[in-house]
C-alpha cells in the first residue's frame, strides 16, 4: 500500500465537533501527510482515511465521515484527478453540498467535467506560493467552525496594547507550541496509538502546556521570541552547544515531572511499574539517548516555521550560556 513507510501525520478526528474531511489520493501521501500535519498543527479537526477501524467497510466508513463533515478538502493534484476514490469523494462531497476548498499542490490541468464541477469553488495554488504566503491565505481562507485555532488576536473589544490581549496573545503562542510539542510525540506511534489534540484528556493536554511554557521560557531566557513569519525567515536551526542546552534542560524538566508522578529509575524500561531508563542526570545519559533529547528540540523551530511562526534572535551575536548564567543568577 502507498504510503506504509510513511509516518502519519496526526491522529484522526472521531469526535463529535465539527470536522473537515481531506480528500488526496494515496500515492501522494509524501506530499500531503505534511500539509494534513500543518492544518493539525494550526488547531483544525482533521479526518482522512487513517481514521478508518480496519475492520469497517471503507466505502461506508468514507460515506460516514462525508456526511458528518462541516467542511471537504481536497488536494489536487495529477494523480488525484487520476484516482476514482478522490473523484467520488468529491462528487458525494458536491452532492451534500458541503462547503469545499480545493488546495491545488501542484500545475495540474483538470478535466473538463471536473473543471465545470470545481470552476466556481474556493482554491489556493499552492504550488504559485511561497510557505508564509501559503500559511496566510489559509488562515484567511478557512473558516473556525472545524477547529479552535490558537491565533494571536485580541477581541474587539479590547485595545491590542492593553494586559488583556497580551495575556490572550501568551496564551496562543503557548498553546501553538504545545500542539507542536504533541504532534512531535506522535510522529513515530502506529496506528490505534496516536490521539487527536482535541481529544485528549483534560490532565494530559494540561501536562503538555505545562512543557510548552517551560521551554518558550527557556527560549526567551536564550535570548528568543517567537513572531510571525515572513517571506523572507527560514526556520532557526540552534547551533550544537545550544542545542545540548536546551536537550539538557528539556530532560531536566521531564525527568522531574516523571519523579513527581511517582516513576523511579531502573535498567530497563517497565511503564507498567513507574520504572525508566533514563532517569538519570544528563551527564550520565548514553549518547544516543542524548541524541533523542536534541533531535526533538532540533525539530521544534521546523515545525513551527509550518504554522507561520518564526525563532528570533533579540539579539546580533548573543553568548547564550551567559544569558542562562544571568537568568539562574537573577533567581
Amino acid at each position: 500500500m502507498p504510503g506504509v513507510n510513511i509516518n502519519l501525520p496526526c491522529a484522526a478526528y472521531t469526535g463529535d465537533q465539527p470536522f473537515a474531511f481531506v480528500s488526496y489520493a494515496h500515492l501522494d501521501a509524501e506530499a500531503v501527510y505534511p500539509e494534513i500535519r500543518r492544518l493539525d498543527l494550526m488547531g483544525y479537526r482533521i479526518w482522512y482515511d487513517e481514521g478508518i477501524d480496519p475492520g469497517n467497510e471503507w466505502p461506508e466508513e468514507v460515506a460516514s465521515a462525508l456526511n458528518r463533515c462541516a467542511q471537504f478538502i481536497v488536494y489536487v493534484t495529477q494523480r488525484a484527478i487520476g484516482s476514482r476514490n478522490v473523484r467520488n469523494e468529491i462528487n458525494y462531497a458536491l452532492k451534500l453540498n458541503k462547503p469545499f476548498f480545493a488546495i491545488h499542490l501542484d500545475e495540474t490541468a483538470l478535466p473538463p467535467g471536473m473543471e465545470l464541477q470545481m470552476s466556481s469553488i474556493q482554491a489556493i495554488l499552492r504550488w504559485r506560493m511561497s510557505e508564509q504566503t501559503y500559511v496566510r491565505n489559509l488562515e484567511r481562507a478557512l473558516p473556525r467552525t472545524f477547529g479552535s485555532p490558537a491565533i494571536r488576536e485580541a477581541p474587539p473589544s479590547t485595545s491590542p496594547s492593553s494586559p488583556e490581549s497580551g495575556r490572550r496573545e501568551e496564551t496562543g503562542l503557548v498553546e501553538v507550541f504545545a500542539r507542536t510539542l504533541h504532534s512531535e510525540s506522535q510522529a513515530n506511534l502506529g496506528h490505534g496509538q496516536r490521539q487527536n489534540w482535541h481529544q485528549l484528556g483534560e490532565e494530559i493536554r494540561t501536562q503538555i502546556m505545562v512543557q510548552s511554557r517551560f521551554l518558550l521560557s527557556m527560549l526567551h531566557i536564550a535570548g528568543y521570541n517567537m513572531t510571525s513569519a515572513t517571506d523572507q525567515d527560514v526556520p532557526h536551526v540552534f547551533s550544537a552547544g545550544l542545542l545540548d542546552l536546551l536537550a539538557r534542560l528539556e530532560h531536566d524538566r521531564w525527568s522531574r515531572e516523571k519523579i513527581d508522578a511517582g516513576w523511579r529509575y531502573a535498567p530497563r524500561r517497565e511503564p507498567q511499574d513507574r520504572i525508566h531508563e533514563c532517569l538519570i542526570p544528563w551527564d550520565e545519559m548514553p549518547d544516543d539517548l542524548r541524541q533523542y533529547d536534541r533531535q526533538y528540540v532540533q525539530n521544534l523551530p521546523e515545525l513551527l516555521f509550518k504554522t507561520g511562526y518564526a525563532i528570533t534572535s533579540v539579539y546580533k551575536d548573543p553568548d547564550r550560556r551567559s544569558l542562562f548564567a544571568l537568568a539562574n543568577r537573577e533567581v
